[in-house]
């Protein structure tokens, strides 16, 4: 088999993601790569915006690695700044886990940052699927996962309890329970109308979401479809019975549940309302979402 050899790293870092020291971390992994001949070369980021700029703009060379330190929220920013460039000019992307969440990374059992490292060395590049979602005509891309509703209302929660560490999104969906909110959508998935009123509509490229959160078993970020979840409006107890489900993933097993792996969905709401796009909040009237296959590269663990 070919070797794939990195040379060297960009390794963007949030000093203030997750519950550690990132720049510590990031002091860490920089020795762990020098020691194994690969330089690296470590950016901090000081506002929201700063990972997405320094992707976009870091010089393309051969056998280097754009590599973020954080949470889903840093990577988010990595991909849609090499989405920014040419596709000849796209470097890949790799993550070592620093925050909370880290979704994407759990689904490839690398959820430690010494074993995400020792991948980094020992892999290759291999195209992932994004979800290209439109944002009142805004593109923006996500790699983990996608969704309005208690979905968005929910990481919004969760951001401001941040303060309670990893176990604030089962705190912040708890809340979301108890609140019961649900709203008309216009829904429309592969073509077929599916508008109804809706607790929430989540897509998702890989299997976990938030921490532990076994929202849709079956995703995998390279099989050319998103795993869309759809709970239509019920009450209290079944939704907690639903929540209880998500450690296992037996939710998806509950007739109150809509599951189907789809390539694309439109969703238009009679106002502007909030949307979860890999953990990010944002404000649209409507959102249309689809898989795009072969963007983009993320350095992963040679498959057998």
């Amino acid at each position: 088999m070919h070797r794939h050899v990195i040379q060297h790293i960009h390794l963007i870092t949030n000093p203030k993601g997750g519950v550690g020291d990132n720049l510590a971390l990031a002091e860490q992994a920089r020795k762990f790569f020098f020691s194994h001949g690969v330089s690296c070369e470590v950016h901090s980021t000081a506002a929201p915006g700063d990972a997405t700029q320094w992707s976009a703009e870091i010089p393309q060379k051969p056998q280097t690695l754009i590599c973020a330190m954080g949470g889903d929220g840093t990577m988010h920013e990595v991909i849609n700044g090499m989405m920014q460039r040419e596709a000849t000019l796209r470097m890949p992307v790799a993550l070592i886990p620093g925050g909370t969440g880290n979704s994407f990374m759990e689904d490839l059992g690398l959820i430690h940052p010494r074993s995400a490292m020792e991948s980094i060395l020992g892999g290759s590049p291999q195209p992932i699927d994004l979800m290209e979602c439109g944002l009142d005509g805004a593109i923006e891309y996500a790699f983990n996962v996608c969704g309005w509703g208690m979905m968005a209302s929910g990481n919004q929660r969760a951001e401001s309890m941040r303060w309670m560490g990893r176990s604030r999104y089962h705190a912040a969906g708890l809340l979301e329970i108890m609140h019961c909110r649900s709203n008309h959508a216009q829904l429309e998935v592969d073509g077929k109308d599916l508008s109804a009123e809706y607790h929430l509509i989540a897509a998702s490229n890989s299997r976990v979401v938030g921490k532990g959160m076994l929202m849709s078993p079956h995703a995998k970020h390279d099989d050319g479809l998103m795993d869309l979840l759809m709970l239509k409006k019920k009450g209290r107890r079944t939704l907690m019975r639903l929540f209880k489900g998500l450690a296992n993933g037996t939710h998806i097993q509950d007739p109150s549940v809509e599951y189907q792996q789809i390539r694309e969905f439109r969703v238009r709401t009679p106002q502007s309302n909030c949307w979860n796009i890999d953990g990010e909040v944002r404000r649209a009237n409507e959102m249309s979402v689809s898989i795009r296959s072969g963007l983009l590269n993320w350095w992963l663990p040679e498959k057998r």
